[in-house]
């Protein structure tokens, strides 16, 4: 359970990539931000704002 670090540990080997190569996006800084803790990228996205802030993540990792 979140914000236990192994949760993204165990999503980023489900996936197949290194956290280093890993964005988390999440609403919770408390509990999502742990995503850093094992070498994600964590982007907040604050509720209000959630599409232009996810634009915005998105675009910084994509180069958009």
């Amino acid at each position: 359970m979140k914000p236990d670090a192994r949760l993204f540990s165990a999503a980023c080997d489900a996936l197949g990539v290194i956290p280093d190569e890993a964005l988390m996006v999440g609403d919770t800084v408390d509990s999502d931000g742990e995503a850093a803790a094992i070498g994600c990228t964590f982007s907040h996205l604050s509720l209000p704002r959630a599409r232009g802030a996810l634009k915005s993540a998105l675009a910084a990792v994509i180069g958009e």
